[in-house]
């Protein structure tokens, strides 16, 4: 018997995301669990979570999962070919972890093994290289489809690390990567949408109702984040901020003056965006800046021992907990204290700034062992 990996955000999590747990059972018989490897407070567009990442990790394990644990904020918030590295990294070396499973537009492994291998073989591949973003290298290809890309992304970190993890891929029915509400499993941007639009009843028609229960509670905080980021900016000066990850030559004036001139974290973010550089990418750019994350740092991530948050166990899995051998578990606060690295260090302040940009007490989102 064996683990299966399932690397998610569940930004929220939705009846899709539930298929997709049903489905990997199915299919992988047999299984001795689901491990979740989600991300934390911050998700990989960099944008902050909707709800913190202990809730998420609830509603995972509601929905099926037996143990959570948090993707590194480092590899959560990056591009997609890190955030695929950092998720199969860890799940590599977890002792008893043979699968991964994702869902993809093809749903079939041998036809996505395929297209990865014309995607590395493209010009696009050199483009993004290059530190282009996907929207922009994809646009005259008519290739682009998201989750057969992160698919791709997966199939390449495996083959990079020289995994024996199995990729199992199962098929996303019902469109629901899509933006649009009008299918029968909205996606979670879709569902986003509705939730920053006032549609309560599209947010209920879409999510289980524990996740319905919680979203109520959901407050727009992005402008919270200007005044941190706005500070960080300045007091680097425009030839520092070319040290962080993710900028590309010569963005670091654009942001530099764009900041001298913004008052919202919008304007800010508009002022910086263009063809090249779309919202996601500018977003993970900020959000490195804030979180002092360098190029150098992001580097050094990729070979750091492989540590993780426990974020949820399913009651009555406790003792899988002690069946995962291969990484380091932090399963209370305390525990960051015996873990110390820039990876750890990174994730305890961005849980001491989301507390802040959310107005949270930091006992309520650092808390020990969460069985649910």
């Amino acid at each position: 018997m064996s683990f299966c990996g399932i690397i998610c955000e569940y930004n929220p999590l939705h009846f899709g995301h539930i298929y997709h747990m049903q489905k990997t059972r199915e299919i992988i018989k047999n299984l001795k669990g689901i491990i979740c490897i989600m991300s934390g407070n911050f998700v990989q567009r960099g944008e902050i979570a909707l709800m913190d990442k202990y809730t998420r990790a609830k509603w995972a394990v509601l929905a099926g999962a037996d143990i959570v644990l948090e993707l590194p904020t480092i590899f959560a918030a990056a591009p997609a070919k890190d955030f695929a590295f950092g998720g199969i990294n860890l799940l590599s070396h977890i002792k008893g972890a043979k699968y991964l499973s994702f869902g993809s537009e093809y749903g079939d492994i041998e036809k996505l093994k395929s297209f990865t291998q014309k995607l590395n073989d493209t010009d696009i591949s050199k483009q993004l290289k290059s530190g282009v973003s996907y929207a922009s290298a994809f646009a005259q290809s008519g290739m682009y489809q998201s989750n057969n890309i992160l698919g791709a992304e997966y199939l390449n970190a495996i083959k990079q690390i020289g995994s024996s993890i199995i990729p199992v891929t199962i098929k996303r029915e019902g469109s629901y990567n899509g933006i649009s509400k009008s299918n029968a499993f909205p996606s979670a941007a879709a569902i986003r949408n509705m939730l920053f639009s006032g549609d309560c009843q599209g947010v209920k028609n879409s999510v289980p109702d524990y996740v319905f229960k919680d979203l109520k509670s959901f407050k727009h905080c992005e402008d919270a984040l200007f005044n941190m980021v706005i500070y960080k900016i300045l007091s680097l000066g425009a030839q520092k901020i070319q040290n962080y990850a993710y900028i590309s030559e010569g963005l670091h004036n654009r942001i530099y003056a764009a900041a001298l001139k913004s008052s919202t974290i919008k304007s800010l973010r508009e002022k910086i965006i263009t063809k090249r550089y779309p919202a996601a990418k500018i977003n993970r750019i900020l959000l490195a800046l804030l979180l002092d994350i360098t190029k150098e740092k992001a580097e050094a991530a990729k070979k750091s021992p492989p540590c993780a948050r426990v974020l949820a166990v399913k009651s009555g899995s406790e003792n899988m907990l002690s069946k995962i051998e291969g990484i380091k578990l932090i399963k209370r606060a305390e525990d960051y204290k015996n873990f110390s690295s820039e990876v750890t260090d990174t994730d305890i302040l961005a849980t001491l700034i989301y507390s802040k940009i959310k107005n949270t007490d930091i006992n309520d989102i650092s808390a020990g062992l969460n069985i649910i």
